[in-house]
């Protein structure tokens, strides 16, 4: 596998890139995540989900709406 490794602001960038080729609403879209490499690919999408996240990221999950999933 080559290529940038898909945390941080690289996965946004690739949804975002995804996003406008298949002409794709991210308000309506949902996305998972994890950790903190998770965090600005969830501030993309309407839906953002946080499974099992650190107890910082699901602090800030819940300030910003997001759902958890333990």
């Amino acid at each position: 596998i080559d290529g940038p490794i898909m945390k941080d602001e690289v996965k946004r960038d690739l949804v975002f890139s995804l996003a406008k080729k298949h002409q794709i609403d991210l308000s309506k879209s949902f996305g998972y995540g994890n950790s903190w490499h998770d965090y600005p690919m969830l501030m993309t999408v309407g839906h953002a989900y946080l499974v099992r996240p650190p107890r910082s990221l699901a602090r800030r999950g819940k300030e910003l709406g997001f759902r958890i999933i333990d």
